[in-house]
């Protein structure tokens, strides 16, 4: 996402606030990913569906319920509220005590600006091994 687009998203959303503990718009539309142990930490306290279809907290202690599979989680892109509910922003800024999370939005836009950017310049050193005999010819 591009600087400009980063800016509009983080003016738009800088008015959302989070709507008291508990609350669940109802919303019946959910993100799917694949959760894996290098993801799980970007998604804790996050509402998931369980096996049972019952929405569950994604935390430490269940993770290896979900790690390797197809995970439905909640989202506040799909939240139908006046404010963002509790179950699809989940229980981390609660955690946290904001409550008006829009002001964390330029935040998160720049963390986002970062990793893109860390991605297109990879100062990875990759090694490779030759057969000097096959570069010489005689």
């Amino acid at each position: 996402m591009g600087g400009y687009q980063n800016k509009i998203m983080c003016t738009s959303f800088q008015s959302s606030v989070l709507d008291k503990k508990g609350s669940d718009c109802g919303s019946k539309l959910y993100y799917e990913f694949l959760l894996t142990d290098d993801n799980y930490k970007d998604f804790l306290y996050r509402y998931v569906k369980d096996s049972n279809g019952q929405l569950v907290v994604l935390n430490d202690d269940n993770k290896s319920k979900f790690i390797g599979k197809i995970v439905k989680m909640r989202s506040p892109l799909y939240c139908k509220g006046d404010k963002l509910c509790n179950k699809c922003m989940g229980d981390y800024y609660y955690k946290m005590g904001s409550h008006n999370v829009g002001l964390l939005t330029t935040e998160i836009g720049g963390i986002i600006l970062n990793k893109s950017m860390k991605s297109f310049h990879d100062s990875t050193i990759h090694l490779k091994k030759i057969n000097i005999d096959d570069y010489i010819s005689s």
